[in-house]
């Protein structure tokens, strides 16, 4: 029998703000996708000095904003596990340039399996003591956490830890109606009709 998915409570959200606090654990997260793959990459700072970096590769099949969210989800198992001296704030900072990202995750309607697991791991790091926030960062324009996470991520297009992520149901329904096109339009150009369809349209093309 298959059980019901549990929601997170409407008041179980995660805080976003526009004010930067340079006292708190700086976090930055970034994912790309490009020719060779697709990566995330996380950087922790800690009184500004680099605590941890590490770079995630993924499937191929896997969209930037997927990249964009696993890094996110890294980074947050990773601060729950590191150590942070008892003299320093317990309060941090997640960097992201993805506006649409932070509308998600505020957003209690969108139960997106790994904007969920954002939440939850916010909120359990919330009960550990550890204020939380996010905020939005302009992309490439020199902060050095935010750029050296860009880096990581693109990196990890190439060698990086692996690390699953489930892919999409309308994901993968668009990967493959783009091969079926792709497959019938190959048919269809070996077909007398398909290439004297060609012909007509480059004699016709005017230059």
């Amino acid at each position: 029998m298959k059980q019901p998915k549990v929601w997170l409570h409407p008041a179980d959200t995660v805080k976003v703000t526009e004010q930067r606090d340079e006292q708190d654990i700086q976090i930055y997260t970034d994912g790309s996708k490009g020719g060779h793959g697709v990566g995330a990459g996380i950087a922790i700072f800690i009184q500004n000095e680099l605590a941890h970096q590490s770079r995630y590769s993924l499937h191929n099949s896997c969209c930037n904003n997927q990249s964009e969210q696993l890094a996110i989800v890294k980074v947050l198992e990773t601060i729950g596990k590191l150590h942070i001296n008892d003299t320093i704030p317990r309060s941090a900072t997640v960097h992201t340039y993805s506006r649409i990202r932070l509308q998600s995750l505020q957003n209690t309607n969108n139960h997106n399996y790994i904007t969920q697991e954002i939440r939850k791991l916010a909120i359990t790091l919330g009960k550990s003591n550890l204020t939380l926030k996010f905020t939005w960062v302009k992309a490439h324009v020199g902060i050095y956490g935010n750029e050296l996470a860009d880096k990581l991520a693109k990196e990890a297009t190439r060698k990086g830890e692996f690390s699953f992520i489930s892919i999409p149901k309308l994901e993968i329904i668009q990967q493959l109606r783009e091969q079926n096109i792709a497959m019938w339009r190959n048919k269809w150009d070996r077909t007398t009709k398909g290439q004297a369809t060609k012909k007509f349209f480059q004699s016709s093309r005017i230059d």
